[in-house]
């Protein structure tokens, strides 16, 4: 895979259950990937998840919203794991 080499990967909901697991595994590949994180932080995101990824040089943290187009410039991938995981919330507006 070292077409892969150095790519930047964005990962929105980077804070929730599964976007804490897939940033950090993202950042152990050889690949030696970029990641950037966006998550707005809402009741689901927990920022001290990934605070020991701060000290990452292939890691960045974007405290906003996947829709802000400077959050999302210059990726070649991007990786959604920002959902509503409660089927009450959800059903209430889908």
């Amino acid at each position: 895979m070292t077409q892969d080499r150095g790519k930047t990967l964005l990962v929105t909901g980077g804070c929730g259950f599964i976007g804490t697991n897939l940033v950090r595994f993202l950042l152990n590949r050889p690949e030696g990937w970029r990641v950037v994180n966006v998550d707005s932080l809402t009741y689901a995101g927990n920022r001290v998840s990934l605070a020991a990824a701060d000290d990452n040089p292939n890691f960045r943290f974007v405290h906003g919203d996947v829709r802000n187009a400077e959050a999302v410039d210059a990726v070649e991938a991007i990786l959604a794991d920002g959902v509503d995981a409660t089927m009450g919330r959800f059903n209430a507006g889908p």
